[in-house]
């Protein structure tokens, strides 16, 4: 993280099953007046959300605090920039579109031949395969005789396609 997020203030949420989760100083008050819980899914990760009943619409809608932290119009989103943290301060919150975040997303599939997002394995030339998916189109990006090259160049190829919203193996 940058200097900068270090500097802002900011304070522990407390979640209705007292985990916790960061968020900037100035958005605390607001935020604490909701009940938030984590949900737990496999597909997308941990989220928080909070449960609030919509009298104009008569039912219940789920909030979402990267949503209620940062506004966004019709068809963006608010993705963290690090899942891997409790971390909801504007510094790593990223507006995108879902094409932007999909490709923020790490390997989904785990029962694969590579460990790696973009390789897979050739069995018929034992060998590595590195390709990435642009805009529905999948390139083929090369053969390599190590998994760790192919992962490589599929890095290489994410930076120069995705830049920011690039999801980068860990190499």
């Amino acid at each position: 993280m940058d200097q900068e997020s270090y500097k802002r203030r900011w304070r522990w949420l407390i979640l209705s099953d007292e985990s916790r989760v960061m968020v900037d100083e100035e958005d605390f008050p607001r935020l604490q007046q909701m009940n938030w819980v984590m949900r737990h899914s496999k597909g997308r990760g941990d989220q928080v959300v909070s449960m609030v009943w919509d009298s104009e619409k008569s039912r219940i809608v789920t909030r979402y605090l990267a949503r209620e932290i940062i506004k966004t119009g019709k068809g963006y989103v608010v993705n963290r920039k690090d899942p891997d943290v409790p971390d909801y301060r504007k510094s790593n919150l990223i507006v995108c579109t879902r094409k932007e975040k999909e490709r923020m997303r790490g390997k989904t599939r785990k029962a694969t031949t590579s460990q790696y997002k973009g390789v897979s394995r050739r069995k018929d030339r034992k060998m590595w395969s590195a390709n990435i998916c642009v805009n529905d189109h999948r390139m083929y990006l090369g053969l390599y005789h190590r998994e760790v090259d192919a992962a490589r160049a599929y890095n290489d190829a994410a930076r120069k396609y995705f830049g920011e919203f690039a999801y980068l193996n860990d190499v």
